[in-house]
């Protein structure tokens, strides 16, 4: 079944064009086709467009969404507009249930308390992009703007049925900001207010409101089941037509349904994909074809090789899986969705149209209990459907996630009308723009006198390469991801399934690249897909977007190969930075955070007040300068051929911008290294080995993890604060940035005071001013995933990881009926143990009170697993998923790092902080009863710290299982 790029489906999108040059994008999952669509046609001229609305408040929209299709479908509406619909935050459950196959939404969830939740769902062939609104206390509003010689401002709106205080107020300042942005306004929402009763005095306010600002309400008749006008449309520049109301039997609000005759503009969307049937191809007849290519020259040079591998390999695919086109329609109906049901929504249908006919309640009542048995009889169908998928997969764990993600994660991050040449166009020139100008900026704010610190010279220098062997090779292709890039020639599954026929010619691409020091051209172009930083942002302003690499296959082995024997050598000649955790074996955030936060417990128990700064840098890997980095390597011992090859690697890199089938030309990249390569986070911290120098210069601690880096120091609650030596550690750490070319971006840089509550007590107000800013302390910070508060309690990040868990854990179950116990069981490790776990070593020593609700989420998950009600004792359910009770997992961590380090499997720190936090037991007593003493800085728990475990924690230490 083939469907539109926006939906759910399986298929593999964006295969390379047959006129684009070099072959591009060999998709997503499994392989089973490769897709793209043909070139956009241009769009329609403006013209006068009939757009049909609908409104309604759903009053929660879970288990409703194919109604909401059916409503959207049969109705044929453009633009739906839904109230109440009670959505939780990144929940989209129910969003992707009720948007039909050529739909997108724009969706607003509740903030807090009951009710609440916005939504519009539209076909996507209209141009909207999203208008960003204040927040307001007595509405929720979500707004967004139809494209044309005169945009069209749509906005939905929800009042909640006694935010009478400050509303005229909230609502006249929002009608002040979207009159400013065009004189066509349509909005449409629940507002709550009683319009059929003219002595109201906040229907006097309201109709007097949108008077002065031109604006006329046009609904006056009932929407609601007890006969009042609260749902209503108000216009200025358009009329609405035929505005009429249609009773639901699953809302006690009428669905409001009109046209509005619109001057817009209208993209054409494509009917027509090409597409190569990748799953057709016979390996055996691809091994052949691999063996009868002419063997190419040893000693010929790594273009000419890796052209050779290219060109044949994509002639292959032409001739085993040729390109072909086909057109396709919109209007597809679920998987799931079987004939039974298409014929149970006929016969609503029939009985829909006999009760407006007849107004008789018996046909009402008929009506009204065929759509109740419609929504049961889809609520089983899905069912049977995902447990068949589920079942037919065999515990496939990326089946699982794949259900999980089409069903529960936001369907389109972007408007539809973004995905086009020019936009490509238009992000690759703001991304070069962008780190041009901070370039520009640096330099001509860059000191002339920063002294270089000098690094530790090697025992041995790098002066050529190991060759790997075609095994070596092998292997690390068998263990590379299975996603391909649109610069490679064919799948990564196809390489993998003929990798014997084609790794001696991969091995001769990468020998001739390591024993020439150059990098071909073609292995230095990347392909950048743009993604949103944070769900919801604004699409259309340009900051909001993080540039992702990524490179061909054959350019990510060459680039394993040589970060092997480049991490060999800084381990070898002790060249790592000791406080650096960042992309180093045996070092996490978690070793990061142990290590800062036992630092500051034990100055909290020396009555120590500390303060801890966490610097950040904006696009801190883009904006390295690359003869400062080849500078950088030469000091450590890289020469001679390593040294022209890293000097090749950096010069002649190119990218471009991928938007699903849409790209941008080619630019050139002359500063930074990748974020998608292997390579470029090695060089990265390679580039900032001299900045500890500057830190231990000014007895400052610090710890770093890539380009996060944190300083703290600790003084006494009566000393001057902030130390001296702090301000002329920053000034030298800004100076030597600049120098280096990266940007300290100050609004984002944190400060955090840390001591017990006597000794934050004592302190007196104060700022640290850095880079013409002051920054004031705050009362929590997230330091690398973990929040951390003044008092080291954990309380907020425990809150914060119970919200995102149950989250899941309420998706979860909703699967639960198709799930075997061992599929929950993954998905269960995968999505809440792995919270529970993440930096768990910090949280051991805590209040038993405090744990207690990570113990209640994990008592959760195991009945969600085992189906156990919450009648039954939790104790026998956890002996027997073997899962050890969060207090005893999180000391079990402790002990894990503890025997690594002893191992040297971890950073030395570790075993020292261990054996601090756990004294020895005393004879006789078993294991686990030493972890009843304190850890260090305990008296930053106070007494309450006596009672970290349960009193019947110590009889029973259930089994550990791999989880």
């Amino acid at each position: 079944m083939i469907r539109d790029e926006n939906s759910n489906s399986n298929t593999i999108r964006s295969f390379w064009s047959a006129s684009r040059r070099p072959p591009r994008n060999f998709g997503r999952r499994g392989y089973q086709s490769f897709l793209t669509r043909l070139p956009r046609s241009p769009n329609d001229p403006a013209a006068k467009l009939s757009a049909n609305f609908g409104l309604l408040n759903i009053r929660s929209l879970t288990s409703k969404g194919h109604l909401i299709q059916d409503l959207l479908l049969d109705h044929k509406l453009d633009f739906m507009c839904l109230t109440e619909t009670w959505q939780q935050p990144n929940d989209f459950t129910s969003l992707n249930d009720a948007t039909p196959p050529g739909f997108v939404y724009i969706a607003q969830p509740r903030g807090s308390g009951r009710g609440g939740g916005l939504a519009m769902i539209y076909r996507e062939s209209w141009r909207i992009t999203p208008v960003t609104v204040p927040a307001y206390e007595t509405f929720e509003a979500s707004v967004c703007q139809l494209s044309g010689p005169v945009p069209t401002i749509v906005a939905a709106f929800y009042r909640p049925p006694r935010s009478v205080k400050n509303f005229i107020t909230d609502f006249s300042a929002l009608l002040t900001l979207l009159s400013t942005l065009s004189p066509r306004i349509i909005i449409l929402g629940d507002f709550n207010i009683h319009m059929d009763s003219d002595t109201n005095s906040l229907t006097k306010d309201f109709v007097s409101c949108l008077d002065s600002f031109g604006l006329n309400q046009h609904v006056n008749f009932p929407t609601h089941i007890k006969g009042h006008v609260l749902d209503l449309v108000c216009c200025s520049g358009v009329t609405p037509a035929d505005c009429k109301p249609d009773p639901l039997p699953y809302s006690d609000h009428m669905l409001l349904s009109f046209h509005v005759n619109l001057s817009v503009s209208k993209s054409n969307l494509p009917r027509t994909i090409s597409f190569r049937k990748i799953t057709d191809i016979n390996l055996d007849n691809l091994s052949s074809l691999i063996h009868s290519m002419p063997s190419p020259d040893s000693a010929s040079p790594p273009e000419e090789l890796i052209s050779h591998y290219n060109y044949n390999l994509h002639h292959f695919l032409d001739i085993l899986a040729p390109l072909k086109t086909r057109s396709i329609s919109f209007n597809v109906s679920a998987p799931w969705f079987t004939p039974s049901l298409r014929q149970l929504k006929a016969k609503g249908r029939q009985l829909e149209r006999l009760y407006k006919k007849t107004e008789l309640t018996i046909h009402k009542d008929m009506y009204y209990n065929h759509i109740i048995q419609y929504k049961d009889s889809i609520s089983k169908t899905k069912t049977e459907y995902f447990s068949g998928l589920i079942n037919s997969a065999n515990g496939n764990s990326k089946v699982l996630f794949s259900i999980l993600s089409r069903t529960t994660t936001c369907q389109n991050s972007l408007p539809p009308h973004l995905y086009s040449s020019d936009f490509c166009n238009t992000l690759a020139s703001y991304f070069s723009s962008k780190i041009h100008d901070i370039h520009q900026q640096l330099q001509s704010n860059s000191s002339q006198n920063v002294t270089a610190p000098a690094l530790l010279s090697p025992h041995q220098p790098f002066s050529s390469f190991n060759l790997p062997s075609v095994e070596q090779i092998t292997e690390l292709i068998k263990k590379s991801k299975t996603t391909s890039c649109q610069l490679d020639p064919i799948p990564t599954a196809l390489v993998k399934a003929t990798l014997p026929s084609l790794s001696p010619l991969i091995t001769s691409i990468i020998h001739a690249s390591l024993k020439t020091g150059t990098v071909p051209p073609v292995l230095k172009t990347a392909a950048v897909t743009p993604i949103l930083k944070k769900t919801g942002s604004d699409p259309t302003n340009l900051n909001n977007y993080r540039p992702i690499s990524n490179a061909p296959l054959i350019a990510k082995i060459l680039e394993k190969t040589v970060t092997s024997q480049l991490q060999t050598h800084l381990s070898s000649n002790n060249l790592y930075e000791q406080l650096q955790s960042g992309f180093r074996q045996f070092h996490s955030t978690e070793t990061a955070l142990l290590k800062i936060t036992n630092d500051l417990l034990l100055a909290a128990d020396s009555g120590l007040a500390s303060i801890l700064l966490l610097l950040d840098l904006t696009a801190a890997f883009d904006t390295i300068s690359h003869p400062i980095l080849l500078e950088r390597l030469s000091t450590i011992g890289i020469t001679d051929l390593p040294l022209s090859w890293f000097q090749s690697y950096l010069s002649g890199r190119t990218q471009f911008i991928q938007l699903k089938s849409f790209t941008s030309p080619t630019v050139p990249v002359t500063t930074g290294v990748p974020q998608g390569s292997v390579l470029g986070p090695l060089l990265f911290i390679i580039y900032l080995l001299p900045l500890g120098y500057i830190f231990r210069k000014h007895n400052i601690h610090f710890h770093c993890y890539a380009d996060d880096t944190q300083l703290y120091l600790s003084s006494k609650p009566d000393s001057t604060l902030p130390p001296a030596s702090l301000s002329k550690c920053l000034l030298e750490i800004k100076s030597w940035f600049t120098a280096n070319f990266l940007k300290l971006n100050s609004n984002k840089t944190e400060l955090l005071i840390v001591g017990t509550k006597t000794t934050l007590n004592k302190l007196p107000n104060f700022s640290i001013s850095f880079d013409n800013c002051s920054i004031l302390p705050s009362p929590q910070v997230k330091s690398l995933g973990v929040i951390l508060d003044s008092t080291l309690s954990f309380t907020a990040h425990i809150n914060s990881i119970t919200r995102t868990a149950y989250f899941h854990l309420r998706n979860i179950r909703r699967l639960r009926p198709s799930l075997s116990p061992h599929s929950t069981a993954i998905l269960v490790h995968s999505l809440i143990t792995s919270r529970l776990d993440y930096c768990n070593s910090l949280l051991s020593g805590l209040p038993y009170k405090t744990i207690n609700k990570l113990q209640l989420l994990q008592n959760s998950a195991a009945r969600i697993i085992t189906q156990t009600p919450s009648t039954m004792h939790i104790t026998p359910v956890l002996q027997k998923l073997h899962w050890l009770p969060v207090p005893f997992r999180n000391h079990y961590k402790i002990l894990i790092l503890t025997f690594k380090a002893l191992h040297n499997l971890a950073p030395p720190i570790c075993l020292t902080l261990s054996m601090l936090s756990f004294p020895p037991a005393p004879l006789g007593l078993p294991l686990h009863s030493s972890l009843l003493h304190p850890p260090l800085g305990s008296s930053l728990w106070g007494a309450e710290h006596s009672a970290a475990l349960p009193p019947s924690s110590g009889t029973h230490c259930p089994q550990v299982c791999g989880t």
